[in-house]
């Protein structure tokens, strides 16, 4: 018998879709390039991923004017959240953030100059603001957000309130997966570090993942 390692799996999905984005770069236009990294994306996570969630690529927006830049993998609740898409374009579809859960970019080979365009994308996915209302749950007015998955909101006390400007947790998830660090992982954080003082430590990733270096 041969043992399964769960690892392994999820560790070739990542490669493959690190591999299918590098390959849809060669696509030539923008608009080809997002058509041709949608499909790879929503197979390959979507084998791991429970039945609630589905997968795009496209813009992020809320509910007060602002827009992230584009995202190369967007994770969405498939029964909750609208897609609106201009003639099925990656680049002018959007997704409402209260209905993402995740969102990420994904490359080959980082160097200092790669790691900070990644930044700046997933910055742009932690500065929107998902709409909350606060309501009266029997302890006062608490502002309260729906878990993902389920339909109605709460907060059951005050420590759940729901707070995106003092819990970095209640941000959107965002990742950066890439293959490989050019840089030595001491170097890497230097730059982290660097890019964390300059713009803020609430708009840095959840999660940086290199398949052959490891993840911070």
């Amino acid at each position: 018998m041969v043992d399964f390692d769960p690892a392994q799996f999820v560790n070739r999905i990542g490669q493959r879709l690190v591999r299918e984005f590098e390959f849809a770069a060669e696509a030539g236009t923008p608009g080809l390039i997002g058509a041709s990294r949608e499909n790879p994306a929503r197979v390959q996570l979507g084998k791991l991923l429970p039945a609630f969630a589905s997968i795009g690529t496209g813009v992020l927006i809320d509910s007060y004017g602002d827009r992230s830049t584009q995202q190369d993998v967007v994770i969405l609740e498939r029964d909750f959240c609208p897609v609106y898409s201009i003639n099925d374009t990656p680049e002018a579809t959007y997704f409402p953030i209260e209905g993402v859960i995740a969102s990420g970019e994904v490359k080959s080979n980082v160097c200092k100059k790669v790691l900070f365009d990644a930044l700046e994308k997933v910055a742009s996915a932690k500065r929107l603001q998902r709409y909350s209302e606060k309501t009266d749950q029997g302890l006062g007015l608490l502002a309260s957000y729906r878990k993902f998955g389920m339909g109605p909101a709460f907060a059951a006390n005050v420590k759940d309130e729901y707070n995106q400007a003092e819990k970095f947790t209640d941000r959107i998830f965002t990742f950066i997966l890439c293959k490989s660090f050019l840089n030595s992982p001491d170097s890497v954080l230097q730059n982290l570090v660097e890019y964390a003082d300059s713009y803020g430590e609430d708009l840095m990733p959840n999660i940086i993942i290199s398949l052959e270096d490891g993840f911070i």
